[in-house]
């Protein structure tokens, strides 16, 4: 055989209603009509095939913003550290203690064995901060953030795992009670596929959240999963102790200009295949 991608090709294009699946061709053939046409082969991206619609003659390169997207953090079981928090309005005080149980909404939802775990005790300020999973990103905007405790100490920006034992060392003990009782729940109904994981490595597996730094302002969040792309400009001078979970992609931006223009590429037409036109294919059309 001999030929470029670049080639016609003499086609038919069979087009019709079927009134079901894997219908047979006695049924098939009173519903479908057929149309002589040429094909050719087009590009989304990288990706190839043969079409009488038009598109791409070549394939695209990948878009810059492949490498600059990351999936969120693992705070997974959630009934451990998204929570609710007794009289605090806006950003916690790292030198005060609060009351926090874990969230009802998420014990609601939790799923065998952690479905019967409600934690509840004082925490300290230094370890509380906010987050979002996929429901509450919107196409250009994003529901109010949540509460969540998190065994991580941060300094300019850069957060950095610490257990328990080092918490008491350090005289945060009151969280230091809540994570003990976390990793002895951890340990007793962690599932095969975690192994001998800690709790501290499953919250930070692929560096989730030690690769986040809280400094950069201007984000963008999108869902990792669904039919459709939600994305939305993330402002973090409004939420400024926001750690990323990992139903979302994000990427931070320099200026806030860059960080709307993804968004809306995002919420377009352009973005409808999802993560896929950024991390595999980048932006196409």
């Amino acid at each position: 055989l001999t030929g470029t991608p670049r080639d016609k090709l003499p086609v038919k294009e069979w087009s019709g209603k079927l009134p079901g699946r894997d219908v047979s061709w006695d049924v098939a053939k009173a519903r479908l009509t057929v149309e002589e046409k040429e094909g050719r082969v087009i590009y989304l991206g990288t990706r190839a095939a043969l079409s009488t619609a038009p598109g791409a003659s070549s394939p695209s390169n990948p878009s810059k913003y492949q490498v600059v997207f990351k999936q969120g953090a693992t705070i997974l079981p959630r009934s451990f550290y998204f929570v609710r928090v007794d009289g605090l309005e806006g950003v916690a005080d790292p030198a005060a203690q609060y009351w926090v149980e874990t969230d009802p909404e998420q014990a609601a939802e939790a799923k065998k064995p952690y479905d019967d775990i409600h934690l509840k005790g004082l925490v300290e300020g230094k370890f509380i901060y906010t987050s979002a999973v996929s429901r509450h990103i919107l196409p250009y905007t994003h529901l109010t953030p949540v509460n969540v405790v998190l065994p991580v100490s941060e300094a300019n920006g850069v957060l950095t795992m610490i257990t328990a034992d080092k918490m008491t060392r350090e005289g945060y003990r009151e969280f230091a009670k809540w994570m003990k009782q976390v990793e002895e729940m951890w340990a007793a109904r962690r599932g095969e596929k975690s192994g001998k994981q800690s709790a501290y490595e499953r919250l930070d597996y692929s560096g989730g959240i030690s690769v986040q730094n809280l400094r950069p302002r201007h984000l963008v969040l999108y869902n990792a999963a669904g039919t459709n792309v939600s994305a939305t400009y993330f402002d973090r001078g409004k939420h400024p102790r926001f750690v990323v979970e990992h139903k979302l992609y994000w990427a931070a931006f320099s200026s806030p200009q860059e960080a709307h223009y993804l968004s809306a590429i995002l919420n377009s037409e352009t973005g409808e295949c999802g993560h896929q036109a950024i991390s595999i294919n980048g932006f196409a059309r």
